[in-house]
């Protein structure tokens, strides 16, 4: 029996294998099944969608009202409550939301504590329990996905542990856990499901730089679309990173000698499909469908001017990029090597990724709330995840190897304590909206500061805080 599962698993995949055992194990300690502060409004679109079938939030706020920390705004247009957030998460997370409404009356300890779980987020164990599995399922599936990509260009021990070092590295696994019903682990899945369709399409590592596969006929262009249109309407903000990878896609193409109108037009009604409804969406409730809710909703210029705060996005002790997640500059630099090493469809692919960050960064850059608000680190940039992983995995399989895995390990492990610091901060200090890294940092090593680090965790992380999560 135990040759037999060893020859079931063949010697490439087990790589792949111990990535996701190794982020299953990560998610399931920081585990966190309670929906609070932005996830309400989340919860609220999805209580709507998957209960209901509409968009028409006025009986969900109704319902939600105890629970709900910032008032929903009224459309100008339908005067029903609207919210500024895309409704693809919802979608996604729909069928495990309906999961836990038939499991609620059949399962009683998923109606556990009652007077602890209603007045946070108006709902019972039983749906915020799906939906933080929905949300652990999402993030494994990216990093599956962002493995598979990334054995295109390095070896099986290379992918797996840029996938798992880049998840404990950058907000991916906060946003997976903590927040589990915000929207970025949702698009990180849109992004990495797109990168790895586009992948499928390259050389492999021990392939020559001009094997077949190099570009893309329609049907591959169209599920990249529709992979992007997705994650447009997870998030509005990425389909910045469909512009230069549709180019890469189309290029590519006439490169290979395809029709690049083909492949253009395929490529243009995916993203349409979902990038379309969301256009919708923004028409129904707000009068427009090329608008910026934020700034249709507050009245105020969301959008200021462009790469005003870029030193602050990358660099800066409060929500930095590189700063907050310093395996990021790795992930970066293995794009470049990448898109610099080889010709044709790799360089176009990887040469476009970068774009994407680009633009996502000039836009963040461009905000008044360039850091995010309440968040973990630059959390606008947690969908970089794949396309990180894809650039530290090349650079781990060229020379110097080892001093590459040491730094990966090194800001894996540094992004790891900050969560955990942060975490104990938010919790103990009377700021639940976090804080700087030396803030939280000096926090941390000072403590304790009333209950133990050891006692948050029990608390509130982990399956055994499952029946009443403190928060």
């Amino acid at each position: 029996m135990r040759q037999a599962l060893a020859n079931a698993i063949s010697r490439p995949s087990r790589p792949g294998c111990v990535a996701i055992l190794v982020a299953s194990l990560l998610l399931a300690l920081l585990s966190h099944p309670l929906i609070h502060g932005d996830g309400v409004a989340y919860l609220v679109a999805l209580d709507s969608y998957a209960v209901d079938g509409d968009l028409d939030l006025s009986n969900q706020v109704a319902r939600f009202a105890p629970a709900i920390a910032y008032p929903f705004a009224l459309s100008g247009v339908t005067g029903t409550p609207v919210s500024p957030f895309p409704f693809g998460s919802a979608g996604l997370l729909a069928p495990l939301y309906r999961i836990g409404g038939w499991l609620e009356p059949r399962v009683p300890a998923l109606r556990a504590y009652p007077e602890h779980f209603t007045p946070i987020q108006g709902r019972s164990l039983a749906y915020s329990l799906m939906v933080a599995l929905g949300a652990h399922l999402y993030a494994l599936a990216s990093v599956a996905l962002a493995y598979r990509a990334a054995r295109r260009v390095a070896p099986g021990w290379a992918a797996s542990l840029a996938a798992v070092c880049c998840l404990a590295g950058t907000p991916l696994l906060y946003y997976a856990t903590v927040e589990a019903l915000d929207s970025h682990v949702y698009g990180t899945f849109a992004i990495a499901l797109a990168l790895w369709l586009a992948a499928r399409r390259c050389p492999g590592d021990r392939e020559p730089a001009g094997a077949a596969r190099a570009s893309y006929p329609w049907p591959a262009a169209l599920a990249i679309g529709l992979s992007l249109g997705l994650a447009t309407l997870v998030r509005w903000q990425l389909l910045l990173y469909a512009l230069p990878i549709g180019g890469a896609v189309v290029w590519r193409s006439a490169v290979g000698g395809r029709q690049a109108a083909r492949t253009a037009l395929a490529f243009a009604a995916g993203v349409g499909v979902y990038g379309g409804a969301c256009a919708l969406y923004f028409w129904r409730f707000f009068g427009a469908p090329l608008i910026v809710p934020n700034t249709v909703i507050s009245g105020q210029p969301f959008i200021g001017a462009p790469l005003r705060y870029l030193p602050q996005v990358l660099l800066a002790w409060h929500n930095g990029w590189l700063s907050w997640s310093p395996i990021a500059g790795l992930g970066l630099a293995g794009l470049v090597g990448l898109a610099w090493s080889r010709q044709g469809a790799w360089r176009a692919l990887a040469l476009a990724g970068l774009a994407g960050v680009a633009l996502q960064l000039a836009l963040n850059a461009s905000l008044d709330d360039w850091y995010g608000g309440w968040a973990f680190g630059q959390r606008r940039m947690t969908e970089a995840y794949p396309l990180l992983v894809v650039g530290l995995a090349w650079l781990l399989a060229r020379d110097r190897r080892r001093l590459v895995a040491g730094a990966a390990l090194l800001c894996a492990l540094y992004g790891a304590l900050l969560l955990v610091a942060q975490l104990y901060y938010t919790h103990t200090a009377g700021h639940p909206e976090g804080g700087g890294i030396a803030e939280v940092s000096r926090w941390l090593v000072s403590g304790p500061h009333g209950p133990t680090l050891a006692e948050i965790f029990r608390d509130r992380y982990g399956p055994w805080a499952w029946a009443r999560p403190e928060r």
